[in-house]
C-alpha cells in the first residue's frame, strides 16, 4: 500500500497539470478582444450622454427664448415698431416693451428682453428675425442657438432652429 501512494505521489509530481503556451495565447487574444469591444462601447455611450446633455440645454434655451417671446405677443394689444431685429410693442396694461436680437459682437450674440438677456452665455444666436403683419395682427420670429465656446468634437455640438407665428389677441 505504501507503494502505491508512493507511486501517486510520484504520479501527480510527474503529471501534465498547467497550460500550453497556445492556449494562454488564445485566452489572452479573447480577453483583449471582449476588452476592446467594452471599452469602445463604454466610450460611446459617454459620448452620447454628453451629446444629449448638449442638445438638451440648447433646446432648453430655445424653448425658454420663445415662450417668454410668445407669451408677451400674445398678450400684447399693439405692435408699435417692427424690424428684422427689433420688436417695440405695447402689453395688455400698455405698458411699451422690446424683443431685440442683440448680433454683435457675433461670438456672443443673443436675445434680449427690454434689455435683459433672454439666452445666457452658453448658446450663441444666430438668424434672429422677426416679422410682422400689422393687418392680420401676426408677428413672426425665427431664430437658430447653437452652442457657445469651443469643443475638440464635432459630435458634442448642437443647434436648435425655432420658427414661430404668433397672434396678438387682445387689441
Amino acid at each position: 500500500m505504501y507503494k502505491k501512494f508512493r507511486n501517486y505521489k510520484l504520479y501527480i509530481l510527474n503529471s501534465t497539470l498547467g497550460f500550453t503556451l497556445i492556449e494562454l495565447l488564445v485566452g489572452l487574444s479573447l480577453f483583449v478582444v471582449i476588452a476592446l469591444f467594452a471599452t469602445q462601447s463604454i466610450s460611446t455611450i459617454f459620448i452620447n450622454k454628453r451629446k444629449v446633455e448638449v442638445t438638451q440645454a440648447v433646446r432648453q434655451e430655445a424653448d425658454y427664448a420663445l415662450e417668454v417671446m410668445e407669451r408677451h405677443f400674445r398678450n400684447a394689444t399693439s405692435i408699435t415698431n417692427c424690424s428684422a431685429t427689433l420688436i417695440d410693442y405695447l402689453d395688455f396694461y400698455g405698458q411699451p416693451g422690446r424683443f431685440n436680437c442683440q448680433m454683435t459682437p457675433a461670438d456672443d450674440a443673443y436675445i434680449a428682453s427690454n434689455g435683459a438677456r433672454l439666452t445666457t452665455s452658453a448658446v450663441n444666436v444666430s438668424a434672429c428675425q422677426f416679422s410682422c403683419n400689422s393687418s392680420l395682427n401676426v408677428v413672426n420670429i425665427s431664430f437658430t442657438l447653437t452652442q457657445s465656446g469651443t469643443t475638440t468634437d464635432a459630435r458634442e455640438k448642437a443647434t436648435a432652429n425655432v420658427s414661430s407665428q404668433v397672434q396678438l389677441r387682445n387689441k
